[in-house]
This record gives C-alpha cells, structure tokens and sequence, in this order.
C-alpha cells in the first residue's frame, strides 16, 4: 500500500505533458497541402511548442527484459528479434501485453489473434519496427503481490537486523 500511495503521488506532481502525436511528413507532402482538407490541420495556441527529436538509428527494449538496452536499427530484425537481444523475457513479463512507442510517439499495442479461441496456438500480428521506436515489455499484474510481500518482508528482516545489531553494539543483553 506504501508503494501505491508513493506512485500516487509523484503522479500528482507531474503535469500532463500534452504531447500530439503526428505524421509530420504526411502533413508537409504535397498531397496533404489543401486535398486533405481539415484533417490535417494542426491549430497551436500560445504556449505551444513543435519539438522534432533527433533522428535516431537505435531500438531500445525496456521492461521486463533480462537487459534492457537500445540496440542498432536492423531492417530484418523483428520485435521478437530485439527482446531477444535485450536476453529476452523476464519471469515477471506480461508477453501478450507488449507495445511499441513509434519514433513519432504514436502508441501501438501488439495484438495476437486466436483463431481456434484458444491461446496457446495464435498468430501475432508483428509491428513493423523502426528506427527510433521504443520497445516496452510490462510486469504482469499477477506478479506485482508477490514480488511487493517479498520486497516488504526483506525490508523488515533487515530493520530487525539492523536493530538486533544497534542493540548488541550499545552492550543492552538480549
């Protein structure tokens, strides 16, 4: 619960960022200029700013991989190509839960389709991976009680080592 209410309020301290995510090239190409119409038109008010990261020539996988890390862009690899490269999954990973951040900063989920309604047989659907995306593997919830007990009763046999030491040091008998 202490780990919540932490989260809870560094959450509260950050403001919303705001971020728009667009297809940049798509909007400065010819066919975009007056065919498209209102789809495509960006209105900035005061205060706004037009930020175009870097181009970057690296994947990066984080999460619940064994190493996480950013890897150079290969065309031939896939997702599951650059989690392995990252030592692949984590015991705490949620594999069906994987998305991708795209360099632009659209969020695209994986998705895997069943087609006998079961899930140990299924099809991915791959995200073509490019340069500059981010790759993310989550905990899977069912893990996060178990690993929180163990994380809270380390924390308590140390505080109580801790002071058996104290104790021991100001020559109190036990």
């Amino acid at each position: 619960i202490g780990l919540l209410r932490s989260l809870i309020e560094k959450l509260k301290g950050n403001p919303p960022q705001g971020r728009l995510a667009i297809d940049l090239p798509r909007i400065l190409s010819d066919d975009a200029r007056g065919t498209l119409g209102d789809d495509l038109t960006i209105v900035l008010r005061d205060g706004d700013r037009l930020v175009i990261p870097p181009k970057s020539n690296e994947v990066t996988v984080m999460g619940e991989v064994h190493y996480p890390a950013s890897h150079l862009f290969m065309t031939q690899k896939s997702l599951e190509d650059y989690i392995n490269l990252s030592g692949g999954y984590d015991t705490a990973s949620d594999s069906e839960k994987i998305y991708v951040v795209k360099a632009n900063g659209q969020v695209v989920p994986r998705k895997a389709t069943y087609p006998f309604g079961t899930s140990w047989f299924h099809l991915t659907d791959e995200i073509d991976i490019r340069p500059g995306d981010t790759i993310v593997v989550p905990m899977a919830v069912d893990h996060v009680a178990p690993l929180t007990l163990v994380k809270d009763v380390a924390q308590i046999m140390f505080n109580l080592a801790v002071t058996i030491s104290a104790i021991k040091t100001a020559g109190v008998g036990l």
